[in-house]
Formats: structure tokens, sequence, C-alpha cells
């Protein structure tokens, strides 16, 4: 191994502490850590792409050649065109619930995938006219898993899922 594995690199020692005028500084930039924060970010992501859409709308000229292509907002295209289906991973209620506004608001052709709690919300989700693809994550002969137990008994869980919803 040689030298270099008897020198470690000492430990990170910033020098002066931290403090609300002069915190630490992430690296990188952080991606949102709670639902509430991830839905943001999309909802900003879609906003900025229909922004980016728009000023792409106008024929560019020499004297004003338009924004630089952005490649991740042209992957966006066809989904805010409601050309390409969106498949939306929830399985509590108010995540679906988040998932049909969503749609709504920027016109989606979602399908929500997963969908534990469907049943819950099965009348919004027929009034939205949105299809659903229930993941069985629950072994009827099998309820070991004390979470598993615990949301079957509140009612989260419901090995009727599909049923339900197909009625």
């Amino acid at each position: 191994l040689g030298d270099r594995s008897k020198n470690p690199p000492a430990l990170f020692d910033p020098p002066v502490p931290p403090e609300g005028a002069q915190p630490f500084r992430p690296a990188e930039r952080q991606l949102p850590s709670s639902r509430a924060g991830a839905l943001l970010k999309i909802r900003e992501t879609f906003r900025a792409a229909r922004a980016y859409f728009a000023a792409t709308a106008a024929a560019p000229t020499p004297a004003a050649p338009g924004p630089r292509r952005k490649l991740a907002f042209e992957a966006l295209r066809p989904v805010l065109a409601g050309k390409l289906p969106v498949r939306v991973h929830a399985d509590r209620a108010v995540d679906i619930l988040n998932a049909l506004s969503l749609a709504r608001e920027f016109k989606l052709d979602a399908v929500i995938v997963g969908a534990t709690e469907a049943h819950l919300v099965a009348d919004e989700l027929v009034a939205a006219k949105v299809p659903v693809v229930v993941n069985v994550h629950l072994d009827p002969d099998q309820l070991s898993r004390v979470d598993d137990v615990r949301m079957v008994a509140e009612g989260r869980k419901d090995l009727r899922n599909a049923a339900r919803l197909a009625a």
C-alpha cells in the first residue's frame, strides 16, 4: 500500500464553527428529502419546462437566437403535451391525491402505480379517469410483518384493493 496508507488525510476541520450567518454548505445541491419537497421540485421543473417551451416556440432570428437547447426539458415535451403517459408511483392516499392534482394542473396522461391505499380515494380516481396499476405487497397467507398487520388493521392496506377499484 505504500506510505500513503500510513498517513491518511486529516478529518475535515472547518475554519470556523457553523452559525446562522455562515452555515456549512453541501458540496452539491441537495434534492428534496420530503414528499412535499419532491412535489414542489416536480412542479418547479414542469413550470420551467413550460416557460422554456414558450421561449422556444418563437422563431429565432439573428438578433434574438432564442434560448439554448435544454435536453432535460426536451425530454419532458411529449409528457407535458399529453402524448406520453407518466407513471406516478404512489402508495399513500395523500400521494395519490397529489399525483391527481399534478396531472390536472399540467394536463398529464397519468397512470398511478403501486396504489396501496387507492381504495381510500377510489371516487377521485374514477372522477379523474386515471388508470391504476395495483402492486400487491402483501401475501394474505403470510401476515408476518408487523407493519403489514398494522396497516391492514388501520384500513390503509386492503387485501381487496384491486377488487374495490374494479367495482
